[in-house]
């Protein structure tokens, strides 16, 4: 946020220059009260309050800091005396305190504060303000960007994660004070793992179809998130066996090889169960009326239970137990890898291609090894029909071109 406290520096010199050093001082002295100077407390709240909705307006400021902004108006070493002005602007409803943005004020205490006329005596100080419009206009500005993006009534669906990535990339306030701007919004309904922005534009989902969309959407991500570690692992198990080849220990260097293989193979279901999570996505996605969309979610639901899918927290769970031991790698999200077993002729002739050059990268491994446009059989490792035999031979060279 420094950038809008520089340009609260470059307004206050400008406001400053027109005014004589004796008046200057005046604007920062410190009143304890308003009824012995009322001339100067009312000079010093137009001041301030006026400079600081300028700052607002031009810095297009949503939330700042007291001590920052007391920082940036100080001036000749005197510190500004901003609290008044901040109360007023509060009695305005041009500022509210972080507080009171992330809660319903007290009903009570706001109209008491009005009959007495005490706004700015009783308002409690706050380390933080916001300025009220701009945090609506900013929260407004979400709601429709999400509903023009929005093609199907389950786009209107958001997981805590796409919306922070996806709608929270400005600085200009803290991402707690807008979520909360956002629930005070009819429209808008929190569950557990998101939000689901109601539009006229669609037909209007459930609330079971909401929390299967944002389930979905989160056991997609925790997919791609242990895609992306295990990965990385194969990468590291096959640099491993290369340097162990190169030191002459091929032993070690096979250990290696196969501790990647078997990675891979976990690799390749993940992909699977990603693929099969962005399915019901897409099927939901067609659904126009909420019949439809129940209807589809039980025909869904029956689907995923005969694939006996884990939950994202299954996966996540089950990803951590990842060990270099066999048996660790065959429990990965609790899928069964139809007990892959790998010839030791194979083995071995991949260790003596080990040396070949092969880009180490993370995208070019996905590219090369995971094309799902085209369908292949599956691999009967360790048959004895020749012709299995040579099928899979060319399936592991592709796969693993070393």
């Amino acid at each position: 946020m420094k950038g809008i406290y520089e340009t609260a520096v470059v307004l206050l010199n400008r406001s400053l220059k027109s005014i004589e050093s004796r008046e200057i001082e005046s604007l920062y002295c410190l009143l304890k009260s308003r009824d012995r100077s009322p001339e100067k407390w009312e000079k010093q709240i137009k001041f301030w309050s006026s400079l600081i909705k300028k700052w607002g307006v031009e810095g297009k400021v949503i939330e700042f800091s007291v001590d920052e902004l007391s920082q940036a108006f100080t001036f000749r070493e005197m510190l500004p005396p901003l609290q008044p002005a901040l109360d007023y602007l509060v009695g305005m409803k041009i500022l509210k305190t972080k507080e009171d943005s992330l809660k319903n004020p007290s009903l009570m205490g706001s109209l008491t504060n009005k009959l007495f006329g005490l706004i700015w005596q009783t308002t409690p100080k706050s380390e933080y303000y916001v300025f009220t419009d701009r945090l609506k206009n900013k929260a407004k500005k979400i709601f429709n960007n999400i509903e023009s993006a929005a093609a199907f009534s389950t786009e209107m669906v958001l997981t805590n994660d796409e919306l922070k990535e996806t709608y929270f990339k400005s600085n200009k306030c803290s991402f707690e004070v807008l979520i909360a701007e956002l629930e005070r919004n009819k429209k808008i309904k929190k569950f557990q793992n998101g939000y689901y922005f109601m539009s006229n534009q669609f037909s209007k989902l459930s609330d079971d179809v909401v929390e299967s969309v944002l389930n979905t959407k989160n056991t997609i991500s925790t997919i791609e998130n242990r895609i992306s570690e295990l990965e990385n692992s194969f990468l590291s198990h096959r640099n491993r066996a290369k340097t162990f080849l190169a030191k002459k220990r091929k032993n070690d260097a096979k250990s290696e090889l196969l501790q990647a293989k078997r990675i891979e193979a976990s690799v390749h279901k993940f992909y699977e169960m990603k693929s099969q999570q962005e399915n019901i996505l897409h099927r939901l996605a067609e659904c126009d009326t909420i019949s439809i969309v129940a209807n589809e979610m039980m025909e869904v639901n029956k689907v995923v239970k005969k694939m006996n899918l884990p939950s994202a927290d299954h996966v996540s769970n089950a990803a951590d137990e990842l060990t270099e031991t066999v048996e660790a790698l065959d429990q990965i999200a609790n899928v069964n890898f139809g007990g892959a077993q790998f010839d030791d002729d194979e083995i071995e002739a991949e260790l003596n291609n080990l040396d070949d050059d092969r880009p180490n990268s993370q995208s070019n491994y996905q590219t090369n090894n995971y094309n799902h446009d085209e369908e292949e059989e599956p691999i009967q490792y360790g048959s004895s029909n020749k012709s299995q035999k040579q099928s899979q031979r060319k399936r592991i060279s592709l796969a693993f071109p070393f």
